[in-house]
Order: C-alpha cells, then structure tokens, then sequence
C-alpha cells in the first residue's frame, strides 16, 4: 500500500506538467493561426501602402531648404557693466520675403541701438560658455521680434548667432 501512494504522488506533479505543456501548444498554434490570417489580409491593402511609402520616400530623398537667409547685422563692441570691452559680429537668420529684408533693413538702427542697450546689462562672467552666450541671444531675439514683428512687414528673426565674439 506503501508502494502505490508513492506512484500516485510522483505521478501527480507530471500530469500537471503535461496538461500545461499541452495548453500551451494549443496557445501557440492558435496564435500562430490568427497571424497568418492577419499577414494574408494586410497583403491586400499592399498595394495602397507602398504608394505612400514611395511619396514619402521622395519626399525624403528631395528636401525643401527652409525660406531663410543669412543676413549679417552688423558688427560693433560695446562696454560690459564691469567695464570689460566686447567686439562682437552679430548674424540674423530672417525670412527671405522681401518684406521681412525691407523691414530689418527699415528697423535695423532701432535694432542695434536696442542689443547694444541690452548687451551692455551683463557683465564678463555672465558671457563665459556656450549655453550663456545662447541664452542671451535667444532673450534678445525674442524681445527683437516682439516688438518689430508686425502683420504688415511680417519681421522675425529666427536665430542670432555671433561670427566673433571677444571680450578684452
């Protein structure tokens, strides 16, 4: 009687394994199913999706340049507020609409009169790096084409950028 509880007990934990091994391939097949339906339905909607492939493709392999310009404002120094000397070149990104150039060039004393006030508030420490030196661009910028950007001239700046920049 001994012997046949030990059977029953040993026999019990491999049934176990073989209905989950059994549920299991049942999972798969059934799933392995329904993708190949899946796989045979989207291939009759192929022919739609490689006609948009093919237009974004060559719309990829022909970039439009962006309708901007290059335009170098002007070059100048002004005093720090430490009494530290800058000589800068300052370039514009803008718009090539003529009435974007008319406005910048309309505006342009304004403007240089208004970022030599603006960049003579900081002091030599303030202008060290990079990301210091864009930051005070980007707030420049932004007060430049708030105040001139209007819907007849259409102005803005898109980017500021200095071609030399020292301090002495």
């Amino acid at each position: 009687m001994a012997d046949e509880n030990e059977e029953v007990v040993q026999k019990g934990p491999n049934i176990i394994l073989v209905v989950v091994g059994t549920a299991l391939v049942t999972l798969l097949l059934g799933g392995g199913g329904l993708f190949a339906m899946g796989v045979f339905d989207s291939e009759t909607s192929a022919p739609q999706e490689s006609e948009k492939t093919a237009e974004n493709s060559e719309q990829l392999s022909n970039p439009k340049a962006p309708a901007v310009e290059i335009e170098k404002l002007f070059d100048d120094g002004v005093t720090l507020r430490d009494g530290s000397k800058l000589v800068f070149t300052l370039v514009a990104e803008i718009p090539k609409e003529d009435k974007s150039k008319n406005a910048l060039i309309r505006n342009l004393p304004k403007i240089k009169h208004e970022i030599i006030l603006l960049m003579s508030d900081y002091k030599r420490e303030s202008m060290k790096g990079r990301s210091k030196k864009e930051d005070i661009l980007e707030l420049i910028m932004k007060r430049i084409n708030k105040k001139y950007k209007t819907p007849e001239s259409n102005f803005v700046i898109n980017a500021l950028y200095f071609t030399k920049f020292d301090i002495q």
